[in-house]
């Protein structure tokens, strides 16, 4: 299958891309290289690496035409420093998601795989779990459950039509990563099927 990965030149990204190039995917790379290394995806060849901004919609419809699976890793982590820098934390992560979300939308990309973070759960005791609320207590964590909860208005709204024979193409994975020196949990996981609908933001 043909498949998008934003964030691609970030540890995470890299580790997705590699693994599903050996198992005979079709990769394409997406990164803006804010804290990407070249290095982490020297595995894909130049005319499948493409630089640009997720929230830039023109380009995210570029990349993510006759796209299969949009695998959307891209954010930017201040997590704490975050309250200093509100603005670039929601435009970097929740307007990012809601370009890659509306592009692929509108390319009728099959399924989107968003990766969140633990920092959706906030100062709750450990172990969290798929069922425990999300309470984040900074910016970053605000923008990243904002990214879920678009993903799931989006999900009942444009498909409510499908929501009682699809259901179960609709779910959440919950698993942890360990990520050089911290521990990233939450990888959610929302797949989406998409039908002939429209709406304001695409044709």
């Amino acid at each position: 299958f043909p498949v998008t990965i934003q964030r691609a030149a970030g540890f995470l990204g890299a580790n997705i891309g590699m693994t599903l190039k050996k198992l005979g995917h079709d990769i394409y790379g997406v990164d803006n290289m804010i804290g990407g290394d070249d290095y982490n995806w020297d595995y894909l060849p130049k005319d499948k690496i493409f630089k640009y901004d997720c929230s830039n919609l023109e380009q995210m419809i570029k990349v993510t035409k006759g796209m299969d699976i949009v695998y959307h890793c891209a954010a930017t982590p201040h997590e704490g420093l975050s309250v200093f820098s509100p603005y670039t934390i929601t435009q970097n992560n929740l307007m990012a998601t809601v370009g890659v979300i509306t592009a692929a939308v509108q390319n009728k990309v099959k399924k989107i795989i968003y990766c969140s973070s633990m920092a959706r759960y906030g100062h709750q005791e450990t172990p969290f779990t798929e069922e425990m609320e999300a309470k984040p207590v900074d910016p970053y964590g605000v923008s990243k459950v904002a990214g879920e909860q678009m993903l799931q208005i989006l999900c009942y709204r444009l498909f409510s039509s499908l929501f009682f024979s699809d259901i179960l193409s609709y779910y959440f994975l919950l698993s942890a990563f360990l990520l050089s020196y911290r521990i990233v949990s939450s990888l959610l996981v929302s797949s989406l099927l998409f039908s002939y609908l429209s709406y304001r933001d695409w044709e």
